[in-house]
């Protein structure tokens, strides 16, 4: 199932037209680590499947392909204000997809996930 970067995703496509495979990039290597408590070791599994991924983690592994893709490192990179962090969260945590992620998380969870990408 999906998780905290789709429920995160959501609304930045909804409210600020950000594609969502952008908006989930945004945020995959913050939720990547906040999940690595809980996930770590199928993360490292992903890894080992994947010949091509160098070293480092996960997380630097989808950095890696979102700036070779040419997508917005930071939310404030794709127009987002900061004002709007506290609502985005809010509307995250109403998603069901952060239901299956793999931490559970809150909405003051979500919110530190938008502020560690902006």
């Amino acid at each position: 199932m999906l998780g905290a970067a789709h429920a995160c995703a959501n609304p930045l496509t909804s409210g600020y037209g950000v594609a969502h495979g952008a908006a989930v990039l945004l945020l995959l290597p913050h939720v990547i680590r906040y999940n690595e408590p809980d996930a770590g070791r199928l993360y490292a599994e992903l890894l080992a499947a994947d010949e091509s991924s160098g070293s480092g983690g996960l997380a630097e592994r989808v950095m890696w392909m979102r700036d070779l893709g040419g997508l917005p490192a930071r939310l404030r990179d794709a127009g987002i204000p900061v004002e709007a962090l506290a609502r985005l969260a809010g509307e995250a945590a109403q998603q069901w997809t952060a239901e299956f992620n793999p931490r559970p998380v809150t909405e003051r969870d979500l919110r530190t996930l938008y502020e560690s990408a902006y």
